[in-house]
């Protein structure tokens, strides 16, 4: 065995002290630093977290909200007796259009009133064949095309009329 010193070298105890103290402090730093960078980490982790779950909350409720604003507002319109009364002699085989104008000027009145959720609505038997056609008066219902309308109306695409069909 080969050594490289043959003589130990002399270092002072006051050398060996400064050393060791200087090794302790820094191991202490580090530990501390990296107790310090987990602690924080953490708090942030949580602090983001809570905000972004008060976030979803706050949605979760605008959007509950918004929901049921439609739900009533469609409601009401349901309720409206000239509608049932289309839809019941409809049922009943009565295709007449006079009640069908009466109707689309109750949903055109409907879609006015409501500007800023409702610009388009129609209305469909239980054969899922288009009965009244109506849209609103405000100034987006002027810009839809008729490619848009109909991806927005999907009971207008062919895939409901093949099941149509089929039954």
């Amino acid at each position: 065995m080969v050594m490289f010193f043959k003589h130990r070298p002399r270092v002072s105890i006051r050398t060996q002290l400064i050393v060791l103290v200087l090794f302790v402090a820094m191991i202490s730093l580090l530990v501390l630093a990296i107790v310090t960078g987990v602690y924080f980490t953490n708090a942030i982790t949580d602090t983001r977290v809570s905000k972004l779950e008060l976030v979803a909350e706050l949605k979760s409720s605008q959007l509950q909200q918004i929901m049921s604003n439609y739900y009533y507002q469609i409601f009401q319109l349901s309720e409206k007796a000239s509608l049932q009364k289309l839809l019941t002699s409809r049922k009943a085989g009565n295709t007449s259009d006079s009640a069908a104008n009466d109707v689309e000027n109750v949903m055109e009145q409907f879609l006015d009133a409501s500007t800023a959720s409702f610009s388009y609505a129609r209305l469909y038997d239980l054969n899922f064949d288009l009965i009244v056609n109506a849209s609103g008066k405000s100034s987006h219902t002027k810009n839809a095309t008729k490619a848009v309308l109909d991806k927005l109306f999907i009971l207008e695409m062919d895939n409901v009329t093949d099941r149509k069909s089929t039954r």
